[in-house]
């Protein structure tokens, strides 16, 4: 701590309320100044030694956290909300974990593979507070902790979600404590997106950073969906998927969005999947028309203004250029209603954690299991080398009544792919890559493709897009080591080996 940040604390009259409104705020430097100017790790003080638990819980100190929780009830203090009780979770839940420290950026890891994570976790939080600079205003200058949890039971420990949360809406993350906490995509089947989940939860950050924590849910969620695309180099990506189009569209025609009052306090307990998708469009959409009308500064404008306490609805609203909350909304639908939206109906990827396989995942199998079962015969086909036979029964798992079957698009592409006709491989895998993008293995096929026809650039690229959703495919790391090595880079070469030996390890030995 510097002793200017010390030097001011006492002079403001550091107090026990004070170091609150510091961790209200996301300001984990703020508060250390308080907790060094008042002594309170050695006070006799309940309040004072409660505070000093929840900044080192804020800092991710989470076993000295923990130790200062029980001075504290020893001290007599008295629970309102858990706090401590959750501190002390968390440091269950995280004992024996292993940090890496980047400077401002930190990941936090249970020792394993996860390791192979720790250089995209901390890359994507550096390029994310660099990309949303400018459209939110400056991160908390304490810098961000990632924690990474391996599965869905720490995950809950430490977040203080119910375990249904996670299994009915999908839920993986969250912005909390001044820290991010983020399932591992191992949590999942096939993993998930998680770098863009990382800088999702960076924005919800820096807008509790910028405004006090005072930006109610909505506007979080509508701020964060939209931008979390923007990572990679600050330019606008966003975009509704399929689903999402299919979603908003019904929900327009039905009179039926989720109401701003139901997202209050999560969208993580909203009833199902599909209400969290519908909500996320909404919002996402929304903040897309906001910037589209009033320029890519209109936050710098609305969030010290929703700091000062001011509603958020009139804040947006004025700054958008409207007269009001409920005009906003009515030109908002009525752009949105003008996009030519698909109004076709796409069911989500089924939400299956770690042990479930591609079949479960799918939409269409999971439910078809006779569908599933030609796919099957056709594996085993295609195994034995007989892959003019696997055509024929996967062929036979089309139906022209059912949607998209990613797992079913990708083993049309293999098998064209095994009977040298790379153009009808890349024609059937070509709508299940518009349809689930989120479906890593279509990436990995379509990285095969490209190799096939030489194109070693663009399929470098279709390998990183399959390994930014699941990394723990060891032929996907072993592609990325070989293509990096033929492209004459060898940082990425040496790195995508390190993983592999991770992987194979089963840690870092």
């Amino acid at each position: 701590m510097s002793a200017l940040v010390l030097l001011l604390a006492a002079a403001f009259g550091a107090t026990v309320t004070e170091g609150d409104r510091c961790l209200r705020a996301n300001d984990v430097a703020c508060a250390e100044a308080v907790v060094e100017a008042l002594d309170a790790e050695n006070s006799t003080d309940p309040l004072a030694l409660a505070l000093a638990a929840r900044t080192a819980f804020f800092a991710g100190e989470h076993e000295r956290a923990a130790g200062l929780a029980g001075k504290a009830r020893r001290a007599g203090y008295t629970e309102k909300y858990s706090e401590l009780s959750q501190i002390e979770a968390t440091a269950e839940a995280t004992s024996g974990w292993t940090t890496a420290d980047r400077g401002r950026w930190k990941a936090t890891y249970a020792p394993g593979v996860d390791a192979i994570l720790i250089d995209d976790a901390v890359e994507t939080v550096r390029l994310a507070d660099a990309a949303y600079a400018p459209v939110l205003g400056a991160g908390p200058p304490a810098g961000t902790i990632v924690e990474l949890y391996p599965e869905p039971r720490s995950f809950t420990a430490a977040s203080g979600l119910p375990r249904s949360a996670i299994e009915t809406t999908g839920v993986v993350a969250i912005s909390k404590w001044a820290r991010l906490l983020v399932m591992s995509p191992r949590s999942r089947a096939l993993g998930y997106g998680w770098r863009d989940t990382v800088a999702h939860e960076y924005v919800h950050l820096v807008v509790a950073y910028q405004t006090d924590d005072h930006a109610p849910v909505w506007l979080q969620e509508a701020v964060a969906k939209y931008l979390d695309n923007r990572w990679r180099d600050g330019k606008d990506h966003f975009r509704l998927s399929v689903r999402q189009e299919g979603l908003l569209a019904e929900a327009l025609a039905g009179d039926a969005l989720v109401p701003f009052e139901k997202m209050h306090p999560s969208l993580a307990l909203l009833d199902s999947q599909e209400e969290a998708a519908l909500a996320y469009a909404q919002l996402a959409s929304l903040m897309e028309y906001c910037f589209e009308t009033a320029g890519d500064d209109v936050l710098l404008r609305v969030l010290p203004r929703v700091k000062t306490g001011e509603d958020p609805r009139i804040a947006l609203a004025d700054e958008a250029g409207k007269k009001s909350f409920d005009k906003l909304l009515a030109d908002w639908r009525e752009w949105i209603s003008q996009r030519g939206l698909v109004a076709r109906k796409l069911e989500e990827l089924n939400l299956v954690f770690a042990g479930g396989n591609a079949e479960d995942v799918d939409p269409v199998l999971a439910q078809r299991r006779d569908l599933a079962g030609f796919v099957r015969l056709g594996d085993l086909l295609l195994e034995r080398d007989r892959p003019q036979a696997a055509l024929v029964e996967y062929e036979k798992a089309l139906d022209p009544e059912e949607p998209n079957s990613p797992l079913l698009s990708n083993r049309l592409a293999e098998v064209y792919l095994e009977l040298g006709q790379p153009a009808d491989a890349r024609k059937a895998l070509e709508a299940s890559l518009v349809d689930y993008p989120e479906f890593g293995m279509s990436h990995k096929t379509l990285g095969s493709i490209l190799r096939s026809e030489g194109r070693q650039r663009e399929a470098f690229e279709a390998y990183q897009a399959a390994a930014e959703i699941n990394p723990f495919d060891p032929s996907v790391q072993e592609a990325l080591q070989q293509l990096a090595e033929a492209l004459g880079d060898r940082t990425s070469a040496a790195r995508y080996s390190r993983y592999l030996v991770i992987l194979r390890r089963g840690g870092e030995g």
